[in-house]
């Protein structure tokens, strides 16, 4: 079924459930974040910068979609009880807490989304198979991730090119220049890309296109389970296929040479639920998405799954 989305970043809105505690003083001071086309690493840099402070003192709970009008909370260390307005950043004072803000403390995030040029309104769903979409592979992600776990650093530093400084053959060294967070996300992106793969060839039923090829959604909802996200620790039984493929075993994900990327094995839920779905025709062939998704899952990709 044809759409358009993301025509411009005011189609697509998010907005993060949190649950913050905050009181009159603390070391970090909580803010209500909002941002327009920007990427929440983006949006931290900026503000680093506006407030002349390390990007390390200031911390979220995940990333949001780039083209898009997000809301979510930040910590931002020995921050000062008042609003900034940066253009399309705007910050709003919350509380004040003695802990930082940190990855995952969120419950799930809330979208309105516009569908444009839809030919036919889709039915109702409150499921979705929980595929990653393609904001998580953006860029030469995978391909560095995949280049790390197969300990070929050159060519992991070539991929981010002028990213990098290069002295000699120290390629390890130069992979060390880039930010930690940033590149544990290029393992990271390594392992999503593993994870769709091997649970796409779980199902038979309709396929949806994503960046890096093709998933398949079954007709009917499958029961509840989970699946292995492939790292080190991971239980090798279910993904001997995937890692034959791509000649790795579950212990290259223990990197002693950047040790600081070593990534353990999880589990990620196949199937989530969707919450208080509303779908409103607009007229002209536009119609608008709201609902709720758990963190961590793509409403990019459930819209996939509405209008196959």
């Amino acid at each position: 079924m044809d759409y358009t989305i993301k025509s411009t970043p005011e189609d697509f809105y998010v907005k993060e459930i949190i649950d913050l505690k905050t009181s009159e003083k603390g070391s970090y001071a909580y803010y209500w974040l909002k941002k327009t086309n920007l990427s929440t690493i983006q949006a931290a840099d900026i503000i680093s910068k506006k407030l002349n402070i390390q990007k390390k003192f200031i911390n979220f709970a995940g990333t949001k979609d780039k083209v898009a009008v997000t809301e979510q909370a930040i910590s931002i260390k020995g921050g000062a009880k008042k609003d900034y307005d940066f253009g399309d950043i705007k910050l709003n004072f919350i509380g004040y807490s003695d802990e930082p803000i940190n990855l995952g403390t969120n419950s799930g995030n809330y979208f309105e989304i516009m569908l444009r040029n839809v030919e036919e309104i889709p039915k109702k769903k409150n499921w979705m198979i929980n595929y990653f979409d393609d904001q998580r592979f953006s860029g030469k992600n995978v391909d560095v991730g995949r280049a790390i776990i197969k300990r070929d650093f050159k060519r992991a530093a070539g991929l981010l090119g002028d990213e990098l400084k290069i002295e000699g053959n120290d390629f390890i060294g130069a992979l060390r220049q880039v930010d930690k967070k940033i590149a544990k996300f290029y393992i990271n992106a390594y392992q999503s890309y593993l994870w769709n793969k091997a649970v796409s060839l779980l199902f038979s039923g309709k396929r949806v296109k994503y960046s890096l090829g093709e998933l398949t959604v079954p007709d009917k909802k499958p029961k509840p389970a989970s699946f292995p996200i492939i790292g080190f620790g991971t239980d090798e039984n279910k993904i001997k296929d995937i890692l034959e493929e791509e000649k790795i075993t579950t212990r290259d994900f223990v990197i002693r040479q950047i040790p600081e990327l070593s990534s353990e094995g999880t589990e990620r839920e196949v199937v989530v639920e969707v919450k208080d779905l509303k779908i409103e025709d607009l007229g002209n062939k536009t119609i608008k998405l709201s609902f709720s998704l758990p963190k961590g899952c793509y409403a990019t990709m459930f819209v996939k799954q509405m209008m196959i």
